[in-house]
């Protein structure tokens, strides 16, 4: 491993692609790959990644480019122009050819078919965290709250973000019950369910900020900041 921390992952058929700040890991029980990416983050890092069909690399920086990783070779992907400069916060595939990418400055879709792109939210919008499931997908801003994306991109609101202050975007998941889960950056666990907010608290996790949530059946795993996995 070319570094200690990791913190995007996407899961694919040949394993769990993680990042770091330079450089991206394939890991299958034990490390498959390593690729320095060096040459594409001076005085950047890297902040999304995403495996299409034919196995190329979609990695997005905190410059706001989209490099591709294709048979050992960086290149910028060539439809992706923004008119303004921007951030990218995070990827998140809608369709076999369909790419959301959440940005400082709205919110994208990439049509990787007609290696198109466009802007499919106001361009003032920041798109912090788009997740969910085949069900429902939701985008997270950090000034207006969370919304449920419609087929034809509209937003509906889900909850504000006077009711959340607390919650940590990175950690937010849904169940198969549709419900939103997340960290809260004081202490333990928050629900999103129906338009309301329940919280719950660990003494044991009392100092410890909740990074990462999984859901199956009945059981909570949670990836903590300080104390592993709980």
């Amino acid at each position: 491993m070319l570094e200690q921390t990791y913190y995007t992952f996407f899961k694919t058929s040949s394993g769990i692609w993680g990042t770091a700040d330079r450089s991206i890991a394939l890991l299958e029980k034990t490390i498959e790959k390593v690729i320095d990416c060096s040459a594409i983050t001076e005085n950047t890092w890297i902040r999304a990644i995403f495996e299409t069909e034919t196995g190329e690399l979609f990695i997005g920086t905190q410059s706001g480019k989209i490099h591709v990783w294709d048979n050992g070779n960086f290149r910028e992907l060539e439809f992706w122009n923004p008119e303004k400069r921007l951030e990218i916060l995070g990827f998140y595939p809608i369709e076999k050819s369909k790419l959301l990418v959440g940005t400082t400055h709205g919110l994208y879709e990439l049509n990787l078919s007609s290696k198109q792109m466009k802007l499919i939210s106001a361009e003032n919008f920041t798109a912090q965290k788009v997740f969910g499931s085949n069900q429902s997908v939701f985008i997270s801003s950090p000034s207006e709250g969370i919304f449920r994306l419609k087929e034809n991109y509209e937003m509906d609101p889900i909850i504000s973000n006077d009711l959340i202050r607390d919650l940590n975007p990175i950690s937010l998941t849904t169940d198969s019950e549709n419900r939103i889960w997340a960290g809260s950056t004081e202490k333990g666990l928050i629900l999103i369910e129906n338009g309301m907010v329940s919280r719950f608290t660990y003494p044991e996790l009392k100092n410890y900020t909740i990074r990462k949530i999984i859901k199956e059946k009945e059981n909570l795993y949670l990836g903590t900041l300080g104390k592993g996995l709980a």
